[in-house]
């Protein structure tokens, strides 16, 4: 017993440590497409896909869908982010429920398109948690949902997702989908014009007509000692 214990996280490390490997031979194609080096690219993330490398596979997926470096293919594409979502990679999770929501190289459905976005959001794929609120914002594909709306704009807020920041803060001015705090909406609504996100400008000079002078000042001292979550954590 005690030998396949000892086997068993050998076996583990080295597969971490391939992991490990594939990801920095991956952070060069990166590197390379982003010099248009595309065959040098493609020399490292079509073996690696083609092995079965979930991010290697988005990758190439990507390539396929904008044309980069091969002919534009979106089924090809599509079968790549399928391949690397169903190993659980959020990037490709979150590109092919991109791809069922408008219809490109699959058939278009709404509420494949909401699945695998969820399981991108719920990895944390920030592109996906913005959507998922403006889609239960919206309706499209999903029953009508404040309080979902504000759930996913959360999620993305914390991340520092500047234009979800902005959409919170208008969910808390209004009180939808959250209790209605003008010190929570003041808040994130200058968090994300700290972010660059000047869309929040006029729905915070709106906002700030009905506070005091110390709720503003409360909130603007909350906004400058916010931080993403994950530098939250450090």
């Amino acid at each position: 017993m005690r030998k396949s214990i000892v086997f068993l996280a050998v076996l583990l490390f080295a597969i971490t440590a391939c992991s490990r490997g594939a990801d920095k031979k991956l952070d060069a194609a990166l590197a390379a497409i982003a010099k248009k080096d595309y065959a040098a690219a493609l020399a490292v993330i079509q073996p690696l896909a083609k092995d079965g490398n979930a991010r290697g596979q988005y990758m190439l997926g990507q390539l396929y869908l904008d044309g980069t470096g091969v002919p534009k293919d979106v089924a090809e594409a599509a079968k790549l982010f399928r391949q690397s979502a169903e190993q659980g990679n959020m990037d490709g999770q979150f590109a092919l429920g991109k791809l069922y929501d408008t219809g490109e190289g699959v058939a278009k459905n709404d509420e494949e398109a909401v699945n695998w976005m969820k399981k991108a959001g719920e990895q944390g794929q920030v592109d996906a948690q913005f959507t998922l609120g403006n889609k239960y914002l919206s309706g499209q594909g999903v029953t009508q949902s404040d309080p979902d709306t504000a759930k996913w704009f959360q999620m993305a807020a914390n991340q520092g997702h500047a234009n979800s920041q902005s959409n919170l803060g208008v969910l808390f001015a209004m009180g939808k989908g959250v209790a209605r705090n003008d010190v929570e909406a003041y808040k994130w609504l200058q968090i994300a014009l700290d972010r660059g996100y000047i869309g929040a400008k006029g729905n915070q000079e709106a906002l700030s007509k009905r506070m005091t002078e110390g709720q503003i000042a409360e909130a603007k001292k909350l906004a400058a000692a916010w931080k993403p979550a994950a530098e939250a954590k450090k």
